[in-house]
């Protein structure tokens, strides 16, 4: 799926639900397989180039890529605050 032309004019909420229903969109990775470099350690740079990546090839993706997709998307929008956290998956 492509983003919809002139998202970036929209307001900070229409752009959010614009750019949530976008990551939505991506299949879920079911699989035991791994497409995208997940290390969080790594300078931001990197990981906004994962982002690129995933968009790119359109394949599915996990929780912590659409987080990638998600800081990617919403880079320019200083309206937003971020508060960093971290969890744990439990099985």
């Amino acid at each position: 799926a492509c983003l919809p032309e002139g998202v970036d004019r929209l307001p900070a909420k229409a752009r959010l639900q614009v750019l949530q229903k976008y990551i939505s969109s991506f299949q879920y990775n079911h699989t035991d397989r791994q497409y995208f470099n997940v290390a969080k350690n790594r300078p931001m740079a990197r990981v906004m180039d994962t982002a690129k990546d995933i968009i790119r090839r359109a394949l599915p993706i996990k929780c912590l890529e659409a987080v990638f997709l998600g800081l990617y998307l919403t880079s320019g929008m200083l309206e937003l605050d971020r508060i960093p956290l971290g969890f744990k998956t439990c099985v």
